[in-house]
C-alpha cells in the first residue's frame, strides 16, 4: 500500500518503515472466464465499483480492517503484470525455482 492506512495513520508505510523494496500487497479481485466478452467484463467492474462505492459497504468492509480500493479491468491488468514481474525479480535474486 503506497499510502498510509487511514485507519491507522500513525502507522508509517513499509517504505517509510525503511523496506523500500518489500512491495508485497494483499489484494482481491474478480475474475471471468477466459474470453469473457470486454463489454462484460466493463458491465461487472462498473458494478462493483458501484456497489464499493456505497458508505454502507465502505463502513463494514473498513470494520474489517480492510481498505478498498476500486479499479477498471484494465487498472488491474497493470496491477497483475507490475506484482508478477516484481515477485520474478525477488524469487531470481533468491535463487527460488518453482518446482
Amino acid at each position: 500500500m503506497p499510502e498510509r492506512y487511514r485507519l491507522l495513520p500513525d502507522v508509517p508505510t513499509v517504505t517509510q518503515a525503511g523496506l523500500p523494496n518489500l512491495g508485497a500487497e494483499t489484494f482481491a479481485a474478480m475474475f471471468g472466464p477466459a474470453n469473457l466478452p470486454p463489454v462484460i467484463a466493463e458491465r461487472m467492474s462498473k458494478a462493483l465499483r458501484d456497489a464499493m462505492a456505497r458508505p454502507e459497504v465502505q463502513k463494514r468492509v473498513e470494520a474489517q480492517g480492510l481498505a478498498l480500493k476500486a479499479s477498471t479491468p484494465a487498472e488491474l491488468l497493470t496491477f497483475m503484470e507490475t506484482q508478477l514481474k516484481a515477485w520474478k525479480k525477488s524469487f531470481d535474486e533468491a535463487g527460488l525455482k518453482p518446482e
